[in-house]
């Protein structure tokens, strides 16, 4: 008889163990149903813990490994000497200073100048001696307009045009000397060509090569750095080579250039009598 009680006997068995005559394995089934219930149970707790462990895992990680981003960073690299010194030099310009320059010639041969200069204004002054005393030669630069003097004379001769430095390379013949303006010596200490090492704390030797106006210049010496981290002084043995007229002069110097007085201000007298140089 194929009722319908017959029929699931029958899927029942195939179900369990594929045997079609026996009675319906109700049990057996309920048996397998357990043990699969069990199975998932057992399957969901695992998943459950393992997820449990995982964040766990993560916010040890987050505690014990911070993020990239709360990694500190890289040390800067060190200053090399040139940086170092070309910083000296950039806070010592575009400011007012007072300067002292000491020329020694050999010999016995000394030039010694005194002045002061605000690059802001372009106002300063310079006082030039030679051996023996007495002043030689003397400058006056007030808000561009440069005046020159010297020794045995009450007229001063105003140079046309705008100034905007004081000129330390004239002497009374009106050749070539040695470079000793600060402003030339920050630019030459600043060029890509110059040497620097550095010898100790705030001290640096340098070794610069120039050609202007016809002159080949050498320049060897050492530049020491003040409490303030502005140039305080510049030594240099000077070697010039110029020639005119197809004539080459050869000239030696040691140089000493001393700095003070930055950021203090600069004040300068009109001279009464003065010629326009035309």
């Amino acid at each position: 008889m194929n009722t319908l009680e017959t029929q699931l006997a029958h899927r029942l068995h195939h179900l369990v163990d594929g045997e079609f005559d026996s009675t319906a394995p109700a049990g057996a089934v309920l048996d397998r149903g357990q043990r699969a219930g069990r199975r998932r149970a057992t399957a969901m707790v695992a998943t459950a813990s393992l997820a449990v462990v995982a964040v766990g895992a993560v916010a040890a990680a987050g505690i014990t490994q911070p993020w990239a981003d709360n990694h500190p960073s890289a040390a800067p690299p060190a200053q090399t000497p040139r940086l170092s010194l070309a910083a000296a030099v950039a806070s010592s310009q575009n400011t007012s200073y007072q300067v002292k320059v000491t020329q020694n010639w050999g010999q016995g041969s000394v030039d010694t100048t005194d002045g002061a200069f605000d690059p802001t204004t372009d106002t300063g002054y310079l006082n030039k001696t030679s051996t023996g005393g007495g002043v030689a030669y003397e400058e006056r630069l007030l808000d561009g307009t440069l005046f020159i003097g010297s020794s045995g004379s009450t007229e001063w001769k105003q140079e046309q045009g705008r100034h905007d430095r004081l000129d330390y390379d004239r002497d009374l013949s009106g050749t070539l000397s040695a470079s000793a303006d600060p402003e030339q010596l920050f630019e030459m200490l600043r060029q890509s060509g110059a040497v620097i090492s550095q010898t100790r704390t705030d001290s640096y030797h340098f070794q610069v090569r120039t050609n202007e106006n016809s002159v080949a210049s050498s320049y060897s010496g050492d530049v020491t750095v003040g409490a303030d981290k502005r140039i305080a002084t510049v030594t240099y043995q000077l070697k010039n080579s110029a020639t005119k007229k197809g004539q080459t002069s050869t000239e030696q110097s040691t140089v000493t250039v001393a700095l003070s007085g930055y950021g203090a201000p600069v004040t300068v007298d009109r001279p009464t009598d003065v010629v326009i140089v035309k």
